[in-house]
């Protein structure tokens, strides 16, 4: 199922939905048990015994809906659409667990983490204004005391 892949290590649709599972923490049982339907419990595990060729829109979306993604990402960990950094795909996975623990919080801890978000996402804008300021013509646009990570939090905050 690499047709459209773009680079000689790209992986099949079910190596992706594979790293997916990995990235989340979840078992081949507990995607089974968060498919919306389960009329396409078979399809998905043909798809993941890599004995389905060209599974249909249906069983895509329905995987794509247990791992909480969207068929971008999906395509992105197959290999099969341009992808972002590994790291930047699993930090984002890592902040939409994130959230959707949160939503699952009683209302007064969640609004304790919303506030501690909001708090820290304007720390990072801070951080990365201060860094804009000391860049200077000398360098290549990077300022040499801000380190990547901050620089990546800062991105995903924004």
């Amino acid at each position: 199922m690499n047709v459209g892949a773009t680079d000689s290590d790209s992986v099949s649709l079910a190596d992706g939905v594979e790293r997916l599972m990995l990235a989340r923490g979840l078992t081949r049982r507990q995607v089974m048990k968060r498919l919306p339907d389960p009329t396409t419990r078979w399809a998905v595990y043909r798809l993941l015994l890599k004995r389905s060729v060209d599974p249909r829109l249906s069983t895509i979306l329905a995987i794509c809906t247990a791992l909480g993604v969207s068929p971008t990402e999906l395509a992105q960990a197959a290999g099969l659409h341009q992808r972002e950094e590994r790291s930047e795909l699993a930090s984002r996975l890592r902040l939409r667990a994130a959230f959707r623990q949160l939503l699952e919080m009683e209302p007064d801890l969640a609004e304790v983490a919303v506030e501690l978000i909001e708090a820290t996402v304007r720390s990072l804008q801070r951080h990365a204004q201060r860094g804009e300021e000391q860049t200077g013509p000398e360098t290549d646009g990077h300022s040499t005391s801000r380190k990547p990570g901050v620089e990546a939090l800062a991105r995903l905050a924004i």
